[in-house]
This record gives structure tokens, C-alpha cells and sequence, in this order.
């Protein structure tokens, strides 16, 4: 039990210790979280770490006997795309590393002029957005996605014939409970930090409009760490044992750091 709780204290101490930059004279904190910044750097790198490690699970996830499709965890391939993309997103595809002019038709509707998805302006907060359309930017998309992946998805298979034949179907690997706890408590500690220093006195509104933007680049570099960990964990537990048993409602799932990955319960002669 106490192996168990490792994550789930250590976990929540690391986010919380990476905020603490915000003790730092503004100036420092803001150089970090500056575009292409340390923190920036650390989140593309931890999404590439994810994407490689997710490929990785996925070629070494092929079970001979099986049909075509059954041969390969495709939940890895997808995960391995998806966090792929995030990275690529991050460095606006190689743009910033080799210089190229971003394309007129982007540069027209591109917040930051760079050649990304992300930024575009259907996809960025702003003063313009009203109702459900500020639950609509990149970054609450990505929130979505951890939340149904991280949280429903765990929850659900255990308990839906339904969910858990779904998942089943592509072999899609579920995280442990404590990733999902990770994730939303970033959330909400980044911003808990940004309301707090917003409401210091004497602000002006260079600073205020850099805490804004510093709590937001933090909080999507810890997504990328903890999605990243998540793949290692992964990658892990798929080593140590191509025996993994099914999936059973256990007390202390939430403290498990066992991933479940349906159908690997093959011995190895079956895996190439």
C-alpha cells in the first residue's frame, strides 16, 4: 500500500514545487515562461519523450495469431499521434527552429503569425469570445481530452460492458486514476496562482498580462510532463510483464500504478 501511494504524494508535490517560480522576481519568472522559453522547451521535449515512447509501445504491441487490425494496440499508435502533433504544435513544426516565413493564409488568421493550429484565432481566448465559446479555445480542447481519457475512461471500463468492448476493440491502454488527479490539480493550481497574483496591488498591466500568459505556458509544460510519465509508466509496466491481467475494481485503484492494457495477456513467444 504505501509503494502504491508513491505517485499519488510525490505526483501533486512536483506540480505544486513547479509554481514556486512565481517567488521569483517577475522578471525571471517571466524569462522562463517566455515563448520558446525553458518552459515551453521542457513541454515540446516531454510531448516528442511521449510520442516516441507511445510509437514504441505501439511496435512492440503486435501479437501474431491475431487478425490484422487485433495484431497492434492501435490505442498507442493514436496516443502516440495525438502527443506527436502536441509537439509538433509547440515548435510550430519546425518553424522557429529553421526560420521559414509562415504562409499567407495562416499568417491572415494566426494569432501569433506562426505556422500552427493552435493559435489560430478560432482556437484563442479573447475578449471577443462570449458564452460556451470560451470553452472552445485549444486549451480547454486539450482539458476535454484529459478529462474523458484520465478520469471517464478509467472509471467507466471497469464499470461499462459497452466502454470497456470499445476500448478493448483497439487495445486502448487506461492510466491509473492518480494521472487524472495530476492533471486537474494543475489546473486548478495554475489558476489559483494567477488569481492570487492578479489581485496583488499596484500591478500594472505589462505584469498582469504576463502572469496570465506565464500560468498558462506552466500549466501546459505540467501536461506534457505528466503525459509523459504516463507513457514511461507505461512502457514500464508493458516490459516488466506481457502478462497483464484483466482489469479488476480493486480499493486502491486510485493509488495503483499499474496501467491496464486489454488483450496484452499473451505469453512472449506470441509478441515479436
Amino acid at each position: 500500500m504505501k509503494k502504491k501511494c508513491v505517485p499519488f504524494i510525490i505526483g501533486p508535490l512536483f506540480i505544486v514545487a513547479t509554481y514556486l517560480i512565481f517567488l521569483s522576481p517577475p522578471e525571471i519568472f517571466i524569462e522562463l515562461t517566455y515563448e520558446d522559453g525553458l518552459v515551453e522547451q521542457v513541454g515540446a521535449f516531454a510531448f516528442l519523450l511521449a510520442a516516441i515512447l507511445f510509437f514504441y509501445g505501439f511496435i512492440r504491441s503486435r501479437i501474431k495469431e491475431n487478425a490484422w487490425f487485433r495484431r497492434w494496440s492501435w490505442g498507442y499508435f493514436f496516443l502516440g499521434l495525438l502527443f506527436f502533433f502536441a509537439f509538433g504544435e509547440e515548435i510550430s513544426w519546425g518553424q522557429r527552429i529553421f526560420g521559414w516565413a509562415t504562409p499567407e493564409l495562416l499568417e491572415e488568421v494566426n494569432v501569433q503569425q506562426e505556422t500552427n493550429l493552435h493559435n489560430l484565432k478560432w482556437f484563442e481566448p479573447g475578449e471577443g469570445r462570449e458564452g460556451l465559446e470560451k470553452f472552445f479555445t485549444a486549451k480547454w480542447l486539450f482539458a476535454y481530452f484529459g478529462f474523458v481519457y484520465f478520469v471517464l475512461i478509467p472509471l467507466l471500463y471497469p464499470a461499462s460492458a459497452k466502454i470497456k468492448a470499445i476500448c478493448d476493440q483497439f487495445r486502448l491502454p487506461i492510466p491509473p486514476l492518480w494521472i487524472g488527479l495530476l492533471f486537474f490539480s494543475n489546473i486548478i493550481l495554475s489558476k489559483g496562482v494567477e488569481k492570487f497574483l492578479l489581485s496583488r496591488s499596484g500591478l500594472t498591466e505589462y505584469l498582469a498580462f504576463h502572469v496570465k500568459h506565464s500560468t498558462v505556458e506552466l500549466m501546459e509544460s505540467n501536461w506534457a510532463l505528466i503525459v509523459a510519465v504516463l507513457a514511461a509508466a507505461m512502457m514500464i509496466n508493458q516490459k516488466k510483464s506481457p502478462i497483464i491481467k484483466k482489469f479488476q475494481v480493486k480499493p486502491f485503484y486510485l493509488f495503483s500504478t499499474r496501467i491496464t492494457d486489454p488483450f496484452v495477456s499473451l505469453p512472449d513467444e506470441m509478441l515479436e
